[in-house]
């Protein structure tokens, strides 16, 4: 995680990440030390060395040096004096020498307990230079250094390219793209997937770069398709990506990249890119200290106006635009002038012409140009207050203005017999007109991921005769999020993340255990937080989805009784959180999730759920 990120939810033990380590005796060790920590509470005793907490680092080695029946006094390293209740005091772990040394791989540990690894985490970054990677057997974590290391040369690559196995080197996310090639070579040729996890702002999206990077250097195509497949991350950064309160480059959408691999010559023969939950409602507005789409910002530079005088903003401030209209314009650090050119590169890389891309900017003006619509009462509908504006858009976009303007002032309505206009007020005209921008830019970011991956097609030719073809995939979803104001879209990705908890838990805990059972190794008991509880309360029957749904296509609810009702139905389940105040906050209800408590606003849930696009549009 950040180290600079908010104050962290609720922290989880991490016993169980000791069954990661590798070979018989180090598991059967492993066991043992974990099963030490279950033998019961021990009194502190003066003179030990106690693994205490702590308000900003959770846990911190302490000395122990007084005890009575109420309490424990302990000093800290830097000679600070605190207590701890005896009960409290009596749970503590005790602190090992070889914790405190900051280890490369915290399964080298003799006992390993959640303050153990964060310390040794903390450790290593806090040394100079930083030291970002920790291992955790073949599991790499990473904290996000927010600044550039030269730990990503080719001098440094190479020594992971020649390397038989990424345990013999430093912890680095080059190793987990050697361990998905190495795997691919084994005897078997199993098929690779590489999970990129963490909170917002931690650090995937450089992490998933790094990793392309990385197998793009190895597995080398004939037709340059490896250059072609790290071109694309630029593009879906331009028009996926935004500035949100903790992360200036936040992905705001999840994707599957599979690189499609011939197993004889161990050659690239193709990729693909699958996107999930782009967060189309920031096209329209943006939270506090947020940014629209990078893409956005980049057609207002001086080139990009250049390029394309026929986007009509010329001399035009971003700030004067509706879809804009928010701080943040310019972003320290961030030049949108350099990221446009990116983008263009990017754009010739994938052999985009010269028609397309003046097509794509067009929809990203025209968006624009058509979130300054606004609307006035003419009888019992609206008109367009400013034709001039309805003109510009509807030229930048290529269409007829007066259709433009009747498809946000009227909408279609059939019956058995007839299709019926009937007029809009002007605020749901001004709906309508989000409705449409949110339309047409999700389109183009879909209709940008399919044309990324048909430059991606390329074919090294048939695969040999008896011998499928073979991929490593990586995952990189939008991290588990927790803001001021937590919406729709936060459950979506909270979501997806409880998801991913799953199958790591699967993968690692569950799938250890049984190895152990399978080898006759003894154990005591593991916890660990299986989170289908959390899976059942969002997404089972009955759950918070499901009556999402139901308020949808049934008996259409107000956010309000949708509210109501899931705290009515799940008052009483162990993940659900009943605001304190339901009266005054008739639209907040909680969930305790995996990484910790979010609470969620559900205006706009029943609306963003119906979310169809507009018949008159398409038409």
């Amino acid at each position: 995680r950040s180290p600079t990120s908010a104050a962290p939810p609720a922290l989880r033990p991490l016993a169980p990440l000791a069954l990661i380590a590798r070979g018989r005796s180090a598991r059967r060790r492993a066991t043992e030390d974990i099963g030490r920590e279950d033998r019961g509470a021990m009194p502190a005793k003066p003179g030990s060395r106690y693994w205490a907490p702590h308000a900003e680092l959770a846990f911190v080695p302490a000395l122990c040096t007084a005890v009575d029946a109420q309490k424990v006094k302990f000093t800290d390293s830097e000679g600070n004096d605190f207590q701890v209740s005896s009960e409290a005091a009596d749970a503590l772990d005790l602190v090992f020498d070889a914790q405190l040394e900051g280890v490369d791989n915290v399964c080298t540990l003799e006992v390993v307990n959640q303050a153990a690894v964060m310390h040794t985490v903390r450790t290593r970054y806090l040394r100079s230079p930083p030291q970002v990677y920790t291992r955790v057997s073949r599991i790499v974590i990473a904290v996000n250094p927010f600044q550039h290391l030269p730990i990503y040369t080719g001098s440094v690559m190479k020594q992971y390219l020649q390397s038989p196995d990424s345990l013999e080197l430093d912890p680095h996310v080059f190793g987990i793209g050697s361990d998905a090639v190495n795997g691919l070579r084994s005897p078997g040729q199993k098929n690779q997937a590489v999970l990129i996890s963490g909170e917002s702002g931690a650090g995937k999206t450089e992490s998933t770069k790094h990793v392309l990077l990385y197998l793009a250097s190895v597995l080398k195509s004939e037709h340059g398709l490896e250059d072609k497949l790290l071109q694309v991350s630029p593009v879906l950064e331009s028009f996926g990506n935004a500035k949100t309160v903790r992360n200036d480059n936040s992905s705001r959408f999840g994707k599957w990249i599979q690189i499609s691999i011939n197993p004889s010559t161990m050659r690239l023969r193709g990729a693909s890119v699958t996107d999930y939950l782009l967060e189309v409602p920031r096209v329209c507005n943006q939270g506090p200290d947020e940014r629209n789409y990078h893409v956005f910002y980049q057609v207002f530079s001086k080139e990009a106006i250049e390029d394309f005088p026929m986007l009509g903003l010329k001399a035009a401030d971003p700030r004067n635009f509706r879809y804009l209209k928010k701080r943040n314009v310019h972003v320290s650090g961030m030049d949108d002038e350099e990221h446009y050119r990116n983008l263009r590169a990017a754009l010739a890389a994938l052999k985009f012409e010269e028609e397309e891309e003046e097509h794509v900017f067009r929809i990203v003006a025209g968006v624009l140009h058509l979130g300054n619509l606004d609307f006035v009462a003419l009888g019992e509908g609206s008109g367009v207050e400013d034709k001039a504006v309805v003109n510009t858009a509807a030229e930048v976009l290529k269409v007829d203005a007066r259709e433009l303007a009747k498809c946000v002032c009227f909408k279609r309505r059939k019956t058995a017999r007839e299709v019926m206009e009937c007029p809009l007020t002007p605020a749901a005209a001004e709906l309508t007109r989000d409705s449409i921008a949110k339309m047409v830019y999700g389109r183009l970011f879909r209709w940008l991921v399919r044309r990324g991956n048909a430059a991606l097609g390329a074919d090294l030719g048939a695969v040999a005769p008896g011998k499928a073809e073979r991929m490593i995939g990586v995952l990189d979803i939008a991290g588990f999020e927790f803001f001021k104001t937590n919406l729709l879209e936060q459950l979506f990705i909270n979501l997806s993340n409880e998801k991913l908890q799953q199958f790591f838990n699967n993968a690692v805990f569950k799938s250890e255990l049984a190895e152990y059972a399978a080898e006759g190794i003894p154990i005591t008991r593991i916890d660990y937080q299986d989170n289908q509880q959390i899976l059942d309360l969002i997404e089972g029957k009955g759950g918070i989805l499901q009556t999402l749904d139901d308020a949808t296509t049934g008996i259409v609810l107000t956010d309000h009784k949708y509210t109501a009702k899931i705290i009515k139905d799940h008052a009483k389940h162990p993940c659900f959180v009943t605001p304190k105040f339901v009266a005054k906050d008739p639209l907040l209800f909680g969930v305790r999730h995996y990484a910790g408590e979010v609470t969620y606003t559900t205006t706009a849930f029943v609306e963003k759920n119906e979310a169809q696009e507009p018949p008159e549009v398409l038409d």
